[in-house]
């Protein structure tokens, strides 16, 4: 056997020959019967390419994969030596040089180039042009092969195979893989025909022309039909994504954002799929208004809000002022109809009764002053009272915590008497374990200058103890009992309705423990800013009030807070209100 190792042409024994990573998969058996008779005939007459392995134990095949099985099939593993070039190089030159030497015979399949141009693709840092220069094909050509390594390796077998034609496979190519072995087996067992495969992926594909979301990442994606236009003969035009799944998910995302955005303007976003309802816009004017001043204060209300279309043909449209509760919209509109009825049978008797006393209805100066205050009253009681039906949940608990337990606690310790009162009810109705008993003991021990004693220390020789609470003068006793309503009105257990009432029984003036700022108005959505604006007349203070209502929320809340004509303090909106 010669040696020489320097591109010169030796002979060695099949039996030191091994196969390499040989980009060629399929093998026509009929070719290489032929070949096999040919090579028994004349031997081997073009040289096969090997490179040595490590260690110098033989030799890894890069080129001549058919000619060695042919000799083996002829000879024996062990019967011939075959003509060989022996080239020493790396395993990765080693697959470059396979590939281009397999790549560039006329019999390669359309997928073993698509796989090789994967390899090259990868030695060459994925860049194309590159990649496609050291094949020496145009990169329109080079693009298709890459676009196939989209199949699933069943379709790569199956074309490979010729149980599947090459417009078959570059429609399939645009298919999501996990979608594909379900297409190809309906391919292959009801031979279809590559143009009823194109209707059929016309109809399970999404038109670009519906997506509600940035389409700046599909541009390129190998889903996009339009990209599939440009590469391949067969495609199913531009303009659609045959990745239903995707579309849906980033769907799904787009009407999530909006409904996050939404969520910041109003207190209740829903997501409309087919079938629901329940809802309905809610209107100030017309014949369904609820008339301008309780749209205003509906505004504040937990069920004011908007909704997310999600519906066929309509999806990411979005639908404001919906009240969620139609029932009481219905009944707001009722109310306001009543009023207006009711007013304007009151004008009618006052045109009715001035007309009888010989005055007019307007612009008169001799109807009596009396009469005239008497109609402003009446007109005001004729209108529907507007009121928020509902307030969110974020809105009861900053009421409760941050306004009426501080005002409470305040007046309930200005005011002994009613203090003592207030612990008798608890004593009466059985609540006073809403008092707590170790803040009450710390506060005794306050007032009285000495620790609260023990229960011992009662049966002891010491009677009328300084201690005891009965001897405490009459103003520590003011203190203390203050001390308990206080600790009462602190529970968490206290309940709301009876907070109400105390409040009531305080005659509680809000006005003197509250000042509007930034804490409650960033806790509110955009329609409850506007709805607690409007309420206090403190729209007419700031600039451009609908612009800055309608823009960001914290640049909204500042023009608010900058309005300088307006008193902060004691500004109590309705929705604080016990």
């Amino acid at each position: 056997m010669q040696t020489t190792m320097n591109d010169e042409m030796i002979r060695i024994p099949l039996s030191l020959i091994f196969k390499g990573d040989n980009p060629r998969k399929h093998f026509d058996q009929g070719e290489l019967e032929e070949l096999t008779t040919s090579v028994l005939a004349k031997g081997v007459i073009q040289p096969i390419v090997v490179r040595p392995l490590n260690g110098g134990e033989g030799y890894a095949i890069i080129a001549g994969e058919r000619r060695y099985r042919a000799a083996v099939a002829a000879f024996g593993i062990d019967g011939y030596e075959i003509p060989a070039v022996v080239k020493d190089i790396s395993e990765e030159e080693a697959d470059e040089l396979a590939l281009i030497e397999n790549i560039h015979r006329a019999d390669m399949s359309i997928t073993e180039e698509a796989e090789s141009a994967g390899k090259i693709l990868k030695n060459h840092n994925d860049d194309r042009n590159e990649a496609a220069a050291v094949l020496g094909w145009p990169l329109s050509k080079f693009n298709r092969r890459i676009a196939l390594l989209n199949l699933i390796p069943e379709a790569m077998t199956a074309l490979n195979e010729r149980r599947l034609l090459v417009g078959h496979a570059e429609l399939l190519a645009a298919v999501p893989q996990e979608s594909q072995a379900k297409a190809l087996t309906t391919i292959i067992e009801h031979a279809l025909t590559v143009q009823q495969v194109k209707e059929l992926l016309v109809k399970a594909s999404t038109a670009f022309a519906n997506a509600i979301f940035d389409l700046q990442g599909c541009q390129q994606c190998h889903h996009n039909s339009s990209q599939q236009a440009c590469l391949f003969v067969e495609s199913i035009g531009e303009g659609n994504c045959t990745n239903r799944a995707c579309f849906e998910q980033k769907t799904s995302e787009k009407i999530e954002a909006i409904r996050a955005e939404l969520a910041e303007e109003v207190q209740t976003v829903r997501v409309i799929e087919v079938g629901m309802n329940g809802f309905i816009k809610l209107a100030s004017e017309g014949p369904l208004g609820v008339g301008p001043e309780q749209y205003e204060q509906c505004k504040a209300c937990a069920n004011f809000g908007a909704t997310v279309s999600n519906l066929p043909n309509d999806r990411g449209a979005v639908e404001r002022s919906i009240c969620f509760d139609s029932g009481c919209a219905q009944k707001m509109v009722a109310e306001r109809i009543k009023a207006e009825k009711v007013a304007a049978e009151a004008k009618e008797s006052t045109k009715e009764k001035v007309k009888t006393e010989g005055g007019t209805t307007e612009g008169t100066s001799n109807a009596p002053q009396e009469q005239g205050g008497n109609a402003a009253e009446k007109k005001e009681k004729t209108k529907a009272p507007a009121k928020v039906a509902a307030l969110s949940q974020k809105i009861v608990e900053y009421r409760r915590k941050n306004v009426w337990e501080p005002a409470a606690k305040k007046e309930l310790a200005a005011a002994p008497a009613k203090a003592r009162a207030f612990i008798f009810d608890l004593l009466l109705t059985g609540d006073a374990n809403l008092v707590n008993k170790d803040n009450l003991t710390a506060i005794y021990g306050k007032i009285a200058g000495n620790a609260h004693p023990d229960a011992g220390r009662y049966c002891g020789e010491k009677v009328g103890h300084p201690e005891l609470p009965y001897e405490l003068s009459a103003d520590q006793q003011d203190k203390l009992f203050s001390a308990a309503a206080v600790s009462a009105v602190s529970s968490s257990n206290f309940p709301e309705k009876r907070l109400r009432n105390l409040l009531k029984f305080l005659d509680t003036d809000l006005t003197k423990h509250f000042t509007l700022g930034e804490e409650l108005l960033t806790l509110l959505t955009k329609s409850e800013i506007e709805a607690v604006c409007s309420d206090l007349a403190l729209d007419g203070h700031v600039a451009d009030f609908k612009k800055q209502i309608g823009g960001k929320k914290d640049e909204a809340i500042k023009a608010i807070l900058a309005a300088k004509t307006f008193t902060f303090e004691g500004a109590v909106p309705s929705i604080l209100n016990y």
